[in-house]
């Protein structure tokens, strides 16, 4: 995939065949509007695998981002090659929460396609953090196959909250290709359009560093990413 006009190739995380067995269809719950407790946000059949705490819209109150992972063993698939042994490819959604003065919380924003589902046995759980720093929220994972895919890396999304929504301000990406052992780091400001690449090579020291302008352009909306792994921000 291209950036800045052709200046840096992306190495893209291709998707993968995940084999013969169905990843059973899912239905998302409706996250509540409002609640005494971020815990009081998981829906029923649904656990909260991580959260992460700090002020997002700046009014001083501690906000909340939780990470929930659906909790239902019929997600739970046999292998190609051993029906005994299961991956889990229950989905997860991101769950952003404004504080309130009085005590709670109000649901800011939800998403399920963010952190990808995982739907390939030879894949590792992309899923790696969330944190909240200097008034943003951060998500990272990583892209690993066990087989069928040359690629390895990591992506992290940065957003604040702009008008209604959370929009990508920042995008960092690192990768290597295990086959050729060529590497690549990009980092994006979109709010500045500074982009910062570096490519290499782990079998020597010599790098090559690239620092372009990149076109400014209205900022994407959290909802308006899809699956992270396959984010191209060339496209936005």
């Amino acid at each position: 995939m291209m950036a800045a006009g052709g200046l840096i190739v992306l190495l893209a995380a291709a998707a993968q065949s995940p084999g013969d067995a169905e990843t059973p269809p899912v239905t998302y719950p409706v996250i509540v509007g409002e609640g005494p407790t971020a815990e009081s946000f998981v829906p029923d059949k649904w656990k909260l695998e991580r959260k992460a705490t700090g002020d997002l819209n700046g009014d001083r109150l501690p906000d909340a981002a939780l990470v929930l992972h659906m909790a239902d063993r019929a997600n739970f698939i046999s292998s190609d090659w051993d029906p005994n042994q299961k991956y889990d490819s229950n989905p997860r959604m991101l769950v952003v929460l404004f504080g309130r003065s009085g005590g709670g919380y109000t649901l800011a924003a939800s998403d399920h396609a963010l952190i990808p589902r995982l739907k390939n046995q030879n894949q590792d759980d992309p899923f790696d953090e969330v944190t909240i720093e200097n008034g943003t929220l951060r998500v990272k994972m990583h892209l690993f196959m066990s087989a069928g895919g040359w690629e390895m890396g990591g992506s992290a999304f940065t957003f604040r909250w702009q008008g209604s929504a959370f929009k990508l301000i920042g995008f960092d990406r690192d990768s290597v290709r295990r086959n050729s052992g060529e590497t690549e780091e990009v980092s994006i400001n979109f709010l500045t359009g500074k982009m910062l690449a570096k490519r290499g090579n782990i079998g020597t020291e010599k790098e090559t560093r690239l620092t372009a302008k990149i076109p400014i352009r209205p900022l994407i909306a959290l909802g308006d990413i899809g699956d992270g792994l396959m984010f191209d921000p060339d496209g936005r």
